[in-house]
């Protein structure tokens, strides 16, 4: 869906809000960047999970 409205996002986005009122601004390959960053988040704690159960430190039950 991103991909298909690329063309219609404007060059730059509102990226940090305060008191409802865009405060900083960024480029709009941002919109890129924040999911793939959650994702490798996502991946480095199931490492970390796997570590701690792997070495018995921690078990989830």
């Amino acid at each position: 869906m991103l991909f298909y409205l690329w063309t219609d996002i404007p060059e730059r986005i509102a990226v940090h809000f305060t008191n409802e009122t865009p405060d900083n601004w960024g480029p709009k390959y941002i919109l890129h960047i924040m999911p793939i960053l959650g994702i490798f988040i996502w991946f480095l704690i199931d490492l970390l999970v796997e570590k701690l159960e792997k070495y018995e430190l921690y078990q989830f039950n």
